[in-house]
């Protein structure tokens, strides 16, 4: 495939645009028709040129392997392992990027606010425990029996 693509001006020189946009064309191809190895063909042409998928596109592929899983998973025993790590690397979230996030907006006073109360982190003492949602007054026993109806019996 790369021979087809190439310029013949004194050698081999692939031209890497093509490469991007026929790989692309390929994973749209085989979602739009359902066919899943074309979709991992073209994620491997683009993890060999080094190419990253845009957000949007990411997205879309995401969507269709979690709508066609048994497929997919077909489609990866017949054609073998393709490391597409480097593919989806551009979707990621920066975590430095407050803006970026849907939740936390650092234009918001809130979290400016919550942003300089928290940030140390000597000051992480101050914040409720991940295990007081689950307190119990009794403790394990005060999950089993009622603790409370106990006394009041007693009394």
């Amino acid at each position: 495939m790369g021979q087809a693509l190439a310029v013949e001006l004194g050698g081999y020189q692939p031209m890497q645009v093509f490469v991007n946009f026929y790989s692309m064309d390929l994973i749209a191809f085989g979602m739009e028709h359902n066919i899943p190895e074309a979709v991992r063909l073209g994620e491997k042409m683009l993890s060999q040129n080094q190419f990253t998928l845009p957000k949007e596109i990411a997205k879309a592929v995401k969507q269709y392997k979690l709508q066609n899983n048994a497929k997919y998973n077909d489609a990866m025993k017949r054609t073998g392992p393709i490391n597409t790590q480097s593919v989806y690397l551009n979707s990621r979230p920066v975590s430095d990027e407050y803006a970026s996030n849907s939740i936390v907006n650092m234009d918001d006073p809130y979290w400016q606010n919550f942003y300089k109360q928290n940030y140390r982190a000597q000051d992480h003492y101050k914040l409720p425990s991940a295990l007081a949602w689950d307190f119990k007054q009794g403790g394990i026993i005060g999950e089993i029996v009622d603790l409370k109806e106990l006394q009041r019996k007693q009394a």
